[in-house]
């Protein structure tokens, strides 16, 4: 659950104001006699640097201004599945393109046309958009990571902060006491969440993501030589500060000093934010160097120049009057490719439209006092990435507007018969992409957008 750290703490910071100037009052009556002025001056330091502490308290707020961990969501959930994408995650989108553009093959490549525009189609587009569509998944899996860490580190933080407050409130002679500071070892054994576990456990509940049932994924990023930032990142320990208030060795204590000591476990705290700051900025600085997936040329397809005239040509002829044969292969065929052309890559490209508008939606414009390499590096991720996919947008969007204007034009059948005819009528009953309600009333032929029969392939 996200804590407000100013409902949390403000109700304590009164408490701790209270505390410090009662007890401030009582050192005061313990020392030698002072002169008016010399108690004035003592005084206003005291007041100045309580102030001083409960102002440097309140700049921790900016944490509260941003839901990381439902930033982590809307790049991919735990649950997410490459072979079975179901959320609206743009890992899921990326995934369901990928499925939908895969499934092509099944009646476009296996034996349904022949010829150098169906080898181009294949080795210039379907070969590389899979691949890149599998580091487009790695890309997406590893910007949840960084946004659920940073999400993780947030909360830590505040609780860290409120547990400095309860402590520093203890010592002045109230409250019932702080617990066991974030990352602590209880005496059961079990921790407190601390900073020093916070990469390793995010990064444990992503890696099914794109886990054994992508193995094609992994032999795919193995080969090219891809580094996962943030993975490697989790791998390596945390080193983190004590935020404990020191002990003053003064009894009674003293309000001054424990302001002091609260003052400096606040620097420590700050240290761990600058530590796990730095790990986040690394993690996302592999990932967008040249040896990572962001940079990849493997991630960025490149116009395959296919033609409409690339459609032309089929390996088989049409079988004598195709109104009475069922299984005209010219018009199944080139319904198929209409119909490839016409929803399958288009909505495709949704999807991808979908994946984009995530990153573009992603800028987290808060914390930069806090996380601020963190910040800067995860923003520049997501621009990098929506650029990456706005431009699968494109050419996935070209590429169906090729097939749908060769489908559309195709003249060779009506040296068959009137199988051109036929083929007209049944691509103007297919509904346009995106029309859920008209595809729901809609009958398609058994064989439409399924993998061709052996007899087809052959």
């Amino acid at each position: 659950m996200v804590m407000s750290l100013r409902g949390e703490l403000e109700p304590l910071l009164t408490e701790l104001g209270q505390l410090a100037e009662s007890l401030f009052k009582y050192n005061i009556s313990q020392l030698p006699v002072l002169s008016l002025e010399q108690t004035q001056q003592v005084t206003s330091i005291f007041n100045s640097d309580l102030s001083s502490l409960v102002t440097r308290f309140r700049k921790y707020y900016s944490l509260d201004e941003s839901d990381l961990a439902q930033v982590a969501d809307q790049f991919a959930i735990s649950s997410d599945r490459w072979m079975s994408p179901v959320s609206f995650s743009a890992f899921s989108c990326i995934a369901r393109a990928a499925k939908s553009v895969d499934d092509m093959r099944n009646y476009i490549y296996l034996g349904s046309w022949q010829g150098e525009g169906a080898k181009a189609f294949y080795s210039s587009f379907l070969v590389p958009f899979g691949g890149a569509a599998l580091i487009h998944g790695q890309c997406a899996q590893e910007m949840a990571i960084a946004a659920k860490a940073l999400a993780d580190a947030v909360e830590v933080a505040k609780e860290s902060i409120v547990w400095i407050c309860k402590e520093l409130i203890q010592f002045l002679g109230g409250g019932d006491g702080p617990g066991l500071p974030p990352g602590e070892v209880k005496p059961d054994g079990t921790s407190e969440a601390g900073f020093i576990s916070i990469l390793a456990s995010v990064a444990s509940l992503y890696l099914s993501v794109l886990g054994p049932e992508a193995a094609i994924g992994d032999v795919l990023l193995s080969a090219t030589g891809l580094v996962s930032g943030m993975l490697s990142e989790s791998k390596y320990p945390f080193t983190e500060q004590p935020i404990g208030l020191a002990d003053s060795g003064v009894m009674p204590e003293v309000a001054s000093v424990l302001v002091h000591n609260a003052w400096t476990a606040l620097d420590g705290l700050d240290r761990n934010i600058a530590g796990f700051d730095e790990k986040i900025d690394q993690g996302l600085e592999t990932d967008l160097d040249k040896y990572g997936p962001f940079s990849s040329l493997s991630a960025r397809l490149q116009d395959p120049h296919l033609q409409s005239s690339a459609y032309a040509q089929l390996n088989f002829r049409g079988f004598g009057n195709p109104v009475k044969d069922a299984n005209d292969a010219v018009v199944i065929n080139i319904v198929n490719l209409y119909y490839a052309g016409y929803r399958i890559l288009p909505e495709a490209a949704e999807e991808y439209g979908n994946a984009a508008a995530v990153c573009s939606a992603a800028h987290i414009g808060s914390m930069n006092h806090q996380f601020p390499r963190a910040v800067a590096k995860f923003n520049e991720a997501a621009q990098e990435f929506d650029k990456l996919l706005t431009t699968a947008v494109g050419e996935l969007t070209e590429s169906a507007a090729a097939i749908v204007k060769a489908a559309t034009t195709y003249h060779t059948a009506d040296e068959y018969g009137d199988e051109f005819t036929q083929i007209q009528a049944k691509i103007r009953d297919i509904p346009p992409p995106g029309s859920f309600a008209a595809q729901d009333q809609y009958t398609p032929p058994d064989w439409l957008g399924q993998p061709p029969p052996e007899w087809l392939s052959s």
